[in-house]
């Protein structure tokens, strides 16, 4: 007999219970493992960035062709914004380095690349220890990638 906190013995049924069939994922059968997902969003991420700029400019210097998909806020400390599309913009080398190394080339950057009111919004959400669930986060991604809903071009002149 199974005993709950009232000291109330319950009674066992001879039928099993039956359970509810788990909603399908759309994730791909080929993800299997949570580093393929996170891998399989991380290129995601980085190719809607790259849409962000269809030049293939770097917003920042105007000179270079871009390569790199830098994040305003790193992925690390702030896991819930690691794949929010606003979060993001290419940027070539130098400029990421020069981004990366220096806070207040970073945020003065951002927030003319964004705006204020979103990067604002992005550092209130920073603060948040949320996590946010892969496979919607996934989904989110695919959508925003067939929509074409990140392809925003966005002129910012140099620093």
């Amino acid at each position: 007999m199974t005993w709950i906190s009232r000291r109330v013995p319950l009674k066992r049924s001879s039928k099993p219970i039956a359970r509810r069939a788990r909603p399908r994922s759309r994730i791909p059968k080929a993800l299997g493992t949570h580093r393929e997902r996170v891998k399989y969003a991380n290129d995601l991420w980085r190719r809607l960035i790259y849409a962000k700029e269809p030049s293939g400019i770097c917003p920042r210097c105007r000179a270079r062709k871009w390569h790199d998909a830098a994040h305003c806020f790193a992925k690390g400390p702030y896991p819930a914004l690691r794949f929010e599309l606003e979060n993001g913009a290419p940027l070539c080398r130098p400029c990421h380095t020069r981004v990366d190394s220096d806070h207040h080339a970073k945020v003065e950057f951002f927030t003319r690349y964004i705006g204020a009111v979103e990067y604002e919004r992005l550092r209130l959400r920073a603060l948040s220890r949320a996590k946010s669930d892969l496979a919607l986060t996934i989904l989110y991604l695919e959508r925003a990638s067939r929509s074409g809903a990140a392809v925003v071009s966005r002129p910012v002149g140099p620093t």
